[in-house]
């Protein structure tokens, strides 16, 4: 429709968090006509489901990764939190955001339910929010090859920033 290919991958990682009815059937236009994927499409929101799930997971073991800022204020409260993250993972309350492939969901809630005691110091925290950031950075770099496809010059158009108008 837009004779580009640099919507591709954002399109079909949508199509991904579509149930299997909604992926197979597609939807019904305003004029009563169905908009259907290819099943070359379908197979690559298959394929790209297990793809976004696991950059999920690894997304979110990352960001709860042990290692404290080199400014920490608190060593052995730092530790603990970042131990008791890594721990409740398997416990998480939020698996609909791992379910919906939400890699680019920002895990703060989830932090903020174990350290409720505010016991991560400020450094901590800063770089555990840059350490998301790169990971969300790092994981979009990577949506094509997720998603199954090679988009000549992904990395270079996706990081552009927005053009003011």
């Amino acid at each position: 429709m837009t004779e580009t290919t640099v919507l591709l991958s954002p399109a079909l990682m949508a199509c991904c968090r579509l149930s299997a009815t909604e992926l197979m059937n597609g939807f019904a236009r305003e004029d009563g006509t169905r908009e259907v994927l290819s099943d070359e499409d379908i197979g690559l929101c298959y394929m790209g489901r297990a793809a976004l799930t696991e950059a999920t997971v690894l997304s979110l073991l990352q960001v709860c990764d042990q290692t404290r800022s080199s400014r920490c204020k608190r060593p052995s409260d730092c530790e603990a939190v970042f131990v008791r993250l890594l721990n409740n993972v398997k416990h998480y309350e939020g698996t609909d955001d791992i379910k919906n492939q939400r890699w680019y969901y920002y895990f703060k809630r989830f932090i903020e339910r174990w350290d409720v005691d505010r016991r991560l110091c400020w450094p901590c925290w800063e770089k555990l929010c840059k350490r998301q950031k790169q990971i969300h950075y790092d994981t979009w770099q990577k949506l094509p090859e997720l998603m199954g496809l090679s988009i000549e010059g992904w990395a270079e158009e996706s990081s552009k920033e927005p053009s003011e108008t």
